[in-house]
């Protein structure tokens, strides 16, 4: 079988908890006989052009494309951080040379929905694989800056105070004034809707996937709270 493995990082640059897990599938597929390749982010403040380069390498036996972009030239940024239509292109491409019979996916982080859809759309299932929360919160812990856990499922508008207030002079205004503050965002529905259109598109996508895993059953109930059919994710604990 032929897999691609996609992550937002992949070693030896990076080395946190999704890029291990990402590369420690990679080795163990790869033992038991089957093809990998995966996909990842090396670097998001490269160049001066819109648009992606691709690098291909070998980590620890592992075939690697690794891409390099410009977050900072994005079209349209608030579009592109979940639905990055450079991604898109990258991943029909691989998967025309590649010819995967699985794309299993870690996060959705950098590599956004966009990812999943290329390959919904070439006919090669999917996995996901959750580490966080990207999908439903744009900073992936579901969690204030002030300690505050979410809503679930969070709104639009608390997604847009979260992020407003994670600029110093909104988050004071925010304490001394929270009822006025309050009013104050629910004035901008222009922004709202940017919120509310990440959340449809993101659960769409998620819905075109063949199996989601959680490796908590916390992250998987959240999961479901949101409207992720209980059958379509499983809890499979990590190791």
């Amino acid at each position: 079988m032929r897999v691609l493995i996609g992550v937002h990082h992949f070693p030896p640059t990076y080395h946190a908890g999704a890029e291990l897990r990402a590369f420690r599938t990679a080795q163990n597929l790869q033992k038991r006989g089957h093809e990998v390749r995966v996909i990842c982010v090396e670097n998001v403040e490269y160049g001066d052009a819109p648009g992606i380069t691709s690098q291909d390498s070998l980590y620890e036996g592992i075939p690697v494309t690794r891409l390099f972009f410009n977050h900072h030239l994005y079209p349209d940024p608030e579009r592109f951080e979940y639905d990055n239509l450079w991604i898109g292109a990258e991943m029909r491409h691989i998967i025309s040379q590649f010819q995967p019979h699985l794309f299993h996916l870690f996060s959705g982080y950098l590599l956004s929905g966009r990812a999943i859809l290329a390959a919904v759309e070439t006919r090669v299932p999917v996995c996901l694989s959750l580490t966080d929360f990207w999908f439903l919160c744009k900073h992936i812990q579901l969690m204030s800056l002030r300690g505050e856990v979410c809503p679930i499922p969070p709104t639009s508008f608390h997604c847009l105070r979260c992020e407003r207030e994670r600029k110093r002079r909104y988050a004071i205004l925010g304490r001394l004034f929270p009822g006025l503050m309050d009013w104050l965002w629910y004035q901008q529905s222009l922004r709202v809707q940017g919120f509310a259109r990440r959340q449809s598109f993101l659960m769409d996508v998620l819905g075109k996937v063949d199996r989601i895993i959680s490796p908590s059953q916390f992250l998987r109930s959240v999961f479901i709270q949101t409207g992720i059919p209980e059958g379509q994710i499983v809890y499979r604990r990590q190791g």
